[in-house]
């Protein structure tokens, strides 16, 4: 039990309680805390509140949280610009046309601001904790048994190239395909040196681009839900091409499939998704990482 008052912000106090509890590391605090329109000196300023009025135990987290902010203050008030800048938005999509067009723009001018920031806001913008939070998620796609020497994978949505740089030691081959020019310039440039990698420009209908069974491993990290609020049938048409793009055997492992939802609703849908494109559920949901709280879904092409 703790004797401070709660914050006002009903939704800052399920923040602060999944933070307290273990739930929600540091850099995905502070990323919803920005994300929620405070500005990094209201943030610092409601820490200060925070310590002074927890307990021992609690203001020791409390302090560690504003030594992140500290470490990171540069990042999270770009972070802060581009969270008000109106620029992003989590309207649906008219038309798959509007969301592919949508999204091309949001992460052209997200990249402009930070590569990191642009691909996953919890890094706060810092390539360290970007590369922190990729190598615990390729350690998990080990655990999966996804990562076999010498197979072909495909990555949908790749942004900046770092799924690529960190799998090319272990795959045959690594393919990035993303619907942002600028992006696609920054993978690149990633992954010059890298000769078992190639990284495309989409227009983001479909993966026609592709013959079928030609990957062993279809990623679609952190992706899936700009296709969600562009349109149910641009997300399950991606479903379709990623299994007829799957060898026999190979595994779509899709990371986030919608934001702002229950996991409920995210596990059931998921669940509709694979088995009107004939896959095998393998996961359903799991939450595995520290660093993201995202969420985990795998499923299989039959071996038939």
């Amino acid at each position: 039990m703790t004797n401070r008052a709660p914050p006002d912000d009903p939704q800052l106090a399920r923040v602060l309680a999944r933070f307290e509890c273990g739930q929600l590391s540091g850099q995905m605090t502070l990323m919803y805390w920005l994300k929620m329109g405070r500005s990094v000196w209201q943030i610092e300023s409601e820490l200060a509140r925070l310590q002074e009025s927890s307990r021992e135990g609690e203001r020791q987290h409390f302090a560690e949280l504003g030594k992140l902010l500290k470490r990171h203050r540069e990042g999270c008030l770009r972070i802060a610009a581009m969270v008000g800048s109106g620029v992003d938005s989590d309207l649906p999509a008219r038309t798959d046309a509007e969301g592919i067009a949508f999204c091309r723009r949001l992460f052209d001018w997200s990249c402009q601001q930070s590569g990191e920031a642009s691909v996953a806001l919890y890094s706060l913008g810092s390539p360290a904790l970007l590369s922190a939070a990729t190598d615990e998620i390729v350690l998990w796609l080990g655990e999966q048994a996804v990562l076999r020497p010498g197979s072909d994978a495909l990555e949908i949505g790749c942004g900046i190239g770092r799924f690529e740089e960190a799998l090319a030691p272990v795959l045959g081959t690594v393919t990035g395909v993303d619907i942002s020019t600028e992006m696609v310039q920054r993978a690149q440039a990633r992954c010059r040196n890298l000769p078992n990698v190639s990284i495309q420009l989409s227009e983001g209908k479909n993966l026609s681009g592709f013959e079928d069974a030609s990957f062993d491993l279809v990623l679609a990290i952190d992706s899936f839900p700009y296709l969600f609020q562009s349109g149910w049938s641009l997300l399950a048409r991606h479903f379709e091409e990623a299994r007829r793009v799957l060898r026999p055997g190979g595994s779509l492992v899709v990371l986030e499939l919608s934001y702002g939802r229950s996991l409920e609703a995210d596990r059931a849908d998921f669940a509709k998704l694979a088995l009107a494109s004939s896959l095998e559920i393998v996961v359903n949901g799991d939450q595995p990482f520290h660093a993201w709280d995202g969420n985990a879904f795998v499923a299989q092409r039959g071996r038939t």
